[in-house]
């Protein structure tokens, strides 16, 4: 590895071996949980980084509240306990999302994943 970085923080600090340029590291984590969701692999180019995931055909809730103009309260609440249930999945794994909306709750028959880490 070219770096050398502290993981205290949420976004590091730390210096590029070779050259000692300072730089800024995000760190995250990657799990495979169900309430997740599955990432594959990455690539970068000079201009970007692809992020290879699920392909999940229901799309996410903010297009489900869309199309359907509102959840009968039985859907919402099987919604909302998957909902948890990942809030708790990341707690116990030390993950915090930092921008959990609809956009970012993602169906896949039927199941709820989080999305957007």
């Amino acid at each position: 590895m070219n770096y050398q970085f502290s993981i205290c923080d949420i976004i590091g600090k730390g210096l590029k071996t070779i050259t000692k340029e300072k730089v800024a590291i995000k760190i995250k984590s990657i799990y495979r949980v169900q309430i997740l969701l599955n990432f594959y692999e990455h690539f970068t180019t000079q201009n970007n980084i692809y992020i290879i995931t699920q392909y999940c055909r229901q799309g996410d809730l903010a297009q489900k509240q869309k199309q359907f103009g509102y959840l009968s309260q039985d859907h919402s609440v099987a919604i909302v306990r998957q909902i948890i249930d990942g809030m708790y999945v990341m707690t116990q794994q030390n993950i915090i999302h930092r921008d959990l909306k609809p956009q970012n709750i993602i169906i896949n028959d039927d199941c709820i994943k989080i999305a957007d880490f």
